[in-house]
Order: C-alpha cells, then structure tokens, then sequence
C-alpha cells in the first residue's frame, strides 16, 4: 500500500512542478508585454527581483514543495 502513496505523491510533485513553471513563464512573457510610463531607476536595473508576482510565484511552489516532501516522510514511510 506504501507503494501507491509514494507513486501518487511524485506524479503531484511533478505536476506542481509543471503547473508552477508554466504559470512562472506565462508571467514573464505578461509582464514583458506590460510597460510602465514612468519606472523608478530600482525597477529598470532589477526588474525580476522586484516584481511581487514572480515572487509570489516561486515561494508558493516552494512552500508546496517542501510541505508535499515533508507529508511523505513522515506521514506515509
């Protein structure tokens, strides 16, 4: 029975994984679509950095990630 869990557990880890980088690149090709009048000096010279989407983005799938990955190890083995 273990062994169905930890198959279900890595077919959700990669589709997290493929849901998240799709998301991720769907927001890059948006936001470069998407200028700004007047941008702030910050801005142009880090324009990834400071975008809150994006980093949204990457710390959500990071928090799942590790939340899927820590309900494996000791819930399921």
């Amino acid at each position: 029975m273990n062994g169905m869990y930890s198959t279900y557990i890595n077919i959700g880890l990669v589709l997290i994984v493929i849901i998240a980088l799709g998301s991720l690149i769907y927001t890059f090709r948006l936001a470069q679509e998407q200028r700004t009048e007047d941008p702030s000096e910050t801005t142009t010279r880090h324009p990834v950095l400071l975008n809150p989407v994006l980093l949204s983005y990457v710390i959500i799938t990071l928090l799942i990630l590790i939340g899927a990955y820590f309900f494996y190890i000791y819930v399921l083995k």
